[in-house]
């Protein structure tokens, strides 16, 4: 009796099997969804398996033997199509060679970005001796327009629209992105990748603040992602996401 007296709980239901993305999907997603088209570059850690990847994509990637010299063609690239010209180098003596085409692309104002692998921050930071190890973010800064690192795959997206918008505003210019090693590997949820990105804390607190001419702090929830959307949807767009679609650069100045 006691043991009839006894349910037996249903089985769970299997979980969905969440599709996952990694860090080079999402570097390719992006610069394939704000128009780049060509990358110039030289092949080599960390960066060889995203070139690979970018011309599985359809982006024509054309390599070098020397990345002063794909560093020049992605700078004469921008100035003739008035779009960036990207230049993909590996870290710390690739990063180098492609600095000196950067620094002339900035003083002669071609839009151009230099994207080049690093070694992980906290390696850099404590000179633990990584392989070429090297601070490139603070040597590229004092010669380009501007300079980001990307330290999470979540922030992939934002990185290359802002390097892109840097590059073209204003007076165009060089622009340096730093992804150190670890972020190519980073996995995240495929699905949270493309459809949540406006749902980045700090985004909507920046947006409201902006609004509200520094006024507080924003708690999300689906009526501020409405309201952050609607705001967006009357402001100068470019490309992001596949399903966001678009980000609201002129915001995140």
């Amino acid at each position: 009796m006691a043991d009839a007296a006894v349910k037996e709980k249903p089985a769970a239901a299997p979980e969905a099997e969440r599709e996952l993305t990694d860090g080079f999907h999402l570097i390719v997603d992006a610069l394939k969804l704000n128009g780049v088209k060509t990358i110039y570059g030289v092949p080599g850690i960390p960066i060889t398996d995203f070139g690979r990847m970018a011309q599985a994509a359809g982006i024509r990637v054309i390599s070098f033997r020397h990345e002063q010299n794909a560093g020049n063609a992605a700078a004469i690239a921008g100035f003739l199509t008035k779009q960036p010209g990207i230049c993909l180098t590996v870290s710390a003596p690739g990063f180098l060679n492609g600095l000196v085409a950067l620094a002339n692309a900035t003083t002669n104002c071609f839009p151009m970005i230099l994207i080049s692998g690093s070694s992980e921050r906290e390696i850099v930071d404590l000179q633990q001796g990584d392989y070429e190890e090297m601070d490139q973010f603070a040597i590229a800064k004092p010669l380009c327009k501007a300079a980001f690192r990307v330290l999470h795959a979540q922030h992939i997206g934002i990185g290359v629209a802002r390097a892109i918008r840097a590059a073209l505003s204003g007076r165009p210019g060089g622009v340096y992105l730093d992804l150190p090693a670890k972020l190519f590997a980073q996995v995240m949820d495929a699905e949270y990748a493309m459809t949540n990105a406006l749902r980045d804390q700090g985004v909507i607190e920046h947006l409201f603040a902006k609004e509200n001419d520094g006024g507080g702090v924003v708690v999300f929830n689906e009526t501020s992602v409405e309201k952050v959307q609607a705001l967006v949807s009357q402001l100068p767009l470019f490309p992001f996401f596949e399903k966001v679609e678009y980000f609201p650069l002129s915001k995140i100045y």
